[in-house]
């Protein structure tokens, strides 16, 4: 037979510890669920292309560690000779903006909720390839883009320059649209409180 004392001590132990666990796992879901799950890219005309016979665009926000990342390779590679680069800040320009500038990018900033509705930018970072009035390529810089920081990013310009069209590859990053961020991250944990 148990002794009562001893199991009101068990529960006094036990209580704590679930909430703990329960407590901790939706704390750490709601900051690094957006990661787990690919956004889908939605782009079927490339607005910032304007009839040009091809650009790239890169549609990054300072705000976002996986944009970061983007930005220093971009600084590393530098923008390709004979083509047209442009990086579409989201939301606000950052100190990288001069360093880009510097390496060839043209750099634009668009408010967020204006890139979610013109531009049809749902996350970032996201590299889109257009061609005319027609979106060649929009999805992630690499196959691994959340755990990795190798970008396949000149392959696919490349190819897409020769007429090769690829699906976009799955994008694991930050959530665009200040509406869409309060719905996902209710408790403002990543992004903050919204306005």
């Amino acid at each position: 037979m148990h002794n009562p004392f001893q199991l009101k001590k068990l529960r006094k132990g036990i209580i704590p510890l679930a909430l703990w666990v329960g407590g901790s796992s939706v704390l750490f879901g709601a900051i690094l669920g957006q990661h787990m799950v690919p956004f889908q890219v939605n782009a079927e005309q490339a607005p910032e292309n304007l009839g040009k016979e091809f650009t790239v665009s890169h549609f990054l926000n300072p705000d976002c560690g996986c944009s970061s990342k983007v930005m220093e390779h971009l600084i590393e590679r530098g923008s390709i000779q004979d083509l047209e680069e442009t990086i579409y800040f989201i939301g606000r320009e950052d100190q990288t903006a001069d360093r880009l500038r510097a390496r060839g990018f043209k750099i634009l900033v668009v408010p967020e909720d204006l890139a979610l509705a013109d531009f049809q930018v749902e996350a970032v970072p996201l590299l889109r390839i257009a061609s005319r009035d027609r979106v060649i390529y929009a999805g992630a810089y690499g196959k691994d883009q959340k755990h990795s920081r190798k970008y396949d990013d000149l392959a696919i310009i490349e190819a897409a320059r020769h007429g090769e069209g690829r699906e976009g590859l799955p994008m694991f990053g930050c959530i665009n649209g200040k509406v869409r961020k309060s719905k996902i991250d209710f408790l403002g944990l990543k992004y903050g409180k919204n306005d």
